[in-house]
């Protein structure tokens, strides 16, 4: 297990998940880690069941489907905060979701890619407080779409996205095409 994997508290997200069906813990009912992630799990839990009842009568729309994973993507995990800038008399952080959610609205935004996972690493000393960051992002290209050149076009967006919007300097953009996928 991962330490995405563990709550502020030092809980496994997981246990909240398995323990969902049953009422909280003594724990659960105090601890605001906990009582948020329980709300989350259940909200998606919700929707899925939304999603499965919907499917069941062959009424699921491509709407309801996004709204399920979207939900999944920025709610559920935030992820542990990472720093963007510091000095001795300020410390600004982002949760790691506000990156990997960044990363997947620009690869996402090029027709027939998909970005399927992304890691980020923070790399040590920083210079002047500012962050530098690589990144690597396993790819779903629709191989009818993908041509020379897309690569360093993609590679240039999200070096100037993270520059732009979020401040970081990316050193590394690693690139791996995961899949091929004729509707990606």
């Amino acid at each position: 297990m991962s330490t995405d994997d563990i709550l502020e508290c030092g809980r496994p997200i997981d246990d909240v998940w398995d323990h969902l069906d049953r009422p909280p813990t003594e724990h659960e009912q105090s601890c605001t880690y906990c009582i948020e992630a329980r709300r989350r799990f259940t909200r998606l839990r919700d929707l899925t069941e939304q999603a499965r009842e919907a499917d069941e009568k062959h009424e699921i729309s491509p709407e309801l489907a996004q709204r399920v994973v979207d939900f999944a993507r920025s709610h559920v995990r935030r992820g542990k905060p990472v720093p963007v800038y510091r000095t001795p008399t300020t410390d600004l952080s982002f949760s790691e979701y506000v990156f990997l959610s960044t990363i997947r609205r620009v690869v996402d935004s090029y027709t027939g890619v998909l970005a399927r996972r992304s890691r980020i690493h923070v790399d040590e000393n920083p210079e002047g407080g500012r962050t530098r960051m690589s990144i690597r992002v396993s790819l779903v290209v629709d191989p009818r779409i993908w041509r020379s050149g897309y690569d360093e076009q993609l590679r240039s967006a999200l070096i100037h996205t993270f520059a732009s919007e979020l401040g970081v300097e990316l050193t590394s953009v690693d690139l791996v095409l995961e899949d091929l996928h004729y509707d990606a």
